[in-house]
């Protein structure tokens, strides 16, 4: 869907130019809020993305784990017909 949205809106939530520079806040915003935005930018990933990951990391490593454990569980032993 991003492929879609113009890259001047896009600009916009990605935060970032393609050439490395950081976004500008938009005219108008105060220079205390603007200075506060990257700041507030790192806190929000931190606490959405990472918490997120944090949590849904342990389902897969566990769903894999009792895979590994019931193929071994199920296979047959050596020497039994």
């Amino acid at each position: 869907m991003a492929a879609r949205i113009p890259a001047c809106r896009l600009q916009r939530y990605v935060g970032q130019h393609r050439d490395g520079r950081l976004a500008e806040a938009a005219p108008g915003t105060p220079a205390s809020l603007a200075r506060e935005l990257p700041r507030l930018a790192a806190q929000l990933f931190s606490y959405g993305y990472i918490n997120a990951m944090r949590w849904t990391m342990p389902l897969p490593i566990t769903i894999v784990t009792l895979a590994a454990v019931s193929a071994l569980a199920i296979r047959p032993a050596h020497g039994r017909a």
